[in-house]
């Protein structure tokens, strides 16, 4: 079995230490569990535990369906953050709405959205997760302060391509790259 298993759009190279300086920021003012540096991405689709002959199956079918997406730019939007107002979760950024991102959203759902644990029953939100949240109480005090810097920082960037993420199972870390699918290859 293969776990934590999703799909996103990495942020390209040259934004990597643009996020880092953001959550360096954010550290200083809050204890959160913060997204790791090196693997920002956009999520697409979560899976949660594949079989390997599932993730193949997925990996086969989104490298058929990558050959005819072309790149698109993506507008950072809105923060935003999953959980209730009293007990927020995760803080994310969000996107501009974009045609060519739901789109493809909804051909990534029809060709391996079966494969997920659990459907998502909720609208598509596409989001750069910043932290998962250890203590909602501090958080709802220090909210300003970190939306500020969140909002002093732009992700902006094209979307070439899609990435499968998953637990190592060697090292145990999350959001390990499994493999890219570059766009129009």
């Amino acid at each position: 079995m293969i776990s934590g298993c999703f799909l996103g759009i990495p942020l390209p190279d040259d934004m990597k230490n643009k996020f880092a300086e953001m959550l360096a920021e954010l550290k200083d003012i809050h204890a959160a569990r913060y997204q790791k540096a090196s693997t920002p991405h956009y999520t697409m689709l979560y899976f949660g535990q594949l079989r390997e002959e599932n993730a193949d199956k997925i990996m086969d079918r989104i490298s058929t369906l990558v050959n005819v997406i072309k790149p698109f730019a993506l507008k950072s939007g809105s923060i935003g953050y999953f959980g209730t107002a009293r007990h927020p979760r995760v803080i994310w950024i969000g996107t501009q709405p974009n045609e060519e991102l739901a789109s493809l959203h909804a051909q990534v759902d029809q060709a391996v959205g079966s494969f997920a644990e659990r459907r998502e029953s909720r609208e598509f939100q596409p989001h750069l997760t910043v932290a998962r949240i250890t203590s909602a109480r501090d958080l709802i005090e220090k909210k300003p302060a970190l939306e500020e810097i969140i909002s002093r920082y732009d992700f902006s960037c094209t979307a070439d391509r899609l990435c499968l993420y998953s637990v190592n199972s060697e090292t145990h870390e999350r959001q390990s790259p499994i493999r890219e699918f570059h766009f129009g290859c």
